[in-house]
């Protein structure tokens, strides 16, 4: 599976566990505010999940300065 591939599966995994705890909780006390549960758990995944280096710009070397001496 492509790198894409699996953090599709984790983020459809995420869901799938925000809406299931949505669904038992309005099942149990008949609030709907349950569903609330999947951007919750869509956040506490991409916590987890998530790859912040590549948010990151590429490392650049600092420019040479025109007056020194190459050795």
């Amino acid at each position: 599976m492509t790198r894409l591939g699996a953090r599709l599966g984790w983020l459809a995994a995420c869901f799938l566990s925000g809406l299931a705890v949505g669904y038992a909780g309005e099942a149990l006390t008949g609030h709907q505010a349950w569903y609330l549960a999947i951007p919750a758990i869509l956040a506490v995944g991409w916590l987890f999940l998530a790859d912040p280096t590549k948010c990151e710009p590429p490392a650049r070397k600092p420019p040479r300065a025109a007056n020194q001496d190459p050795m």
